[in-house]
């Protein structure tokens, strides 16, 4: 999974470096407009490139969508692409998962959508950004901000889809897995509102007569444990998601 540039992303992708170092590569990223981009990173090199959109018109200068970068040199390495005034236009800036979706049919507590349901909600999201921003409208998918499903279930789907992966991954990819990264925005029958941290969230479930995912619980009986980008699952009592990513 690609992330954008960050300090956050920096530091986890130059881990025998020091914060200076850090903040020195983040520094060289802002003062050339690419913080908050989508990098491309290496596992030995660190920060090489950054993704573009399929209309860059760059022509081989781009291969796979990426747009090669050299740290050592980063202002001229972008020339290419900076030379044209509209540039910001080509660059991903990430895309989102929705965080929860939930949804009410009578009586009772809020459900899971079906797919449908699902699609229809994303689509309304990216209908509602397409309105006021005209850079990202509603039928260049490539620019929609919403592109996936909830994140809720991110977990449930690996292991039914992709076990192998997690296996292979001893665990799942943090910032997904968990909930968060807060803040969080939240919209119930048309009233928005910021969610700062797991208590709030865990607050707003309750309010809308929700149940929230045990392994997102303050004090769940199942807990996600690790330092770094992956996450294992300590043992529960659902066999659905117990301990395999820690095999």
């Amino acid at each position: 999974m690609e992330k954008t540039i960050k300090l956050s992303s920096i530091a986890a992708a130059y881990p025998k470096e020091s914060k200076t170092f850090h903040q020195k590569i983040y520094d060289q990223c802002k003062a050339v407009g690419i913080t908050g981009c989508v990098g491309h990173w290496d596992k030995e090199k660190g920060l090489i490139g950054i993704y573009l959109a399929s209309d860059h018109g760059l022509g081989n200068k781009v291969e796979e969508g990426i747009y090669p970068i050299d740290m050592s040199r980063l202002e001229e390495s972008l020339k290419a692409l900076t030379v044209d005034p509209n540039w910001r236009r080509l660059v991903f800036t990430g895309d989102y998962d929705t965080h929860d979706i939930l949804v009410r049919g009578g009586a009772g507590r809020p459900r899971t959508p079906s797919e449908k349901e699902e699609k229809r909600v994303i689509n309304l999201i990216n209908e509602g950004v397409a309105e006021v921003d005209e850079k990202r409208p509603l039928e260049d998918r490539e620019r929609n901000v919403a592109r996936h499903g909830a994140q809720v279930r991110f977990i449930a789907h690996m292991l039914q889809n992709e076990l192998e992966k997690v296996k292979e991954d001893r665990g799942f990819s943090k910032p997904i897995a968990e909930a968060g990264p807060f803040p969080l925005a939240a919209i119930s029958k048309g009233v928005w509102a910021i969610i700062h941290d797991i208590h709030e969230l865990k607050a707003f479930y309750e309010d809308h007569g929700a149940i929230m995912k045990e392994i997102w619980q303050p004090n769940g009986s199942r807990q996600l444990h690790g330092i770094g980008e992956k996450v294992t699952l300590s043992r529960g009592s659902r066999r659905d998601l117990h301990t395999t990513a820690s095999r």
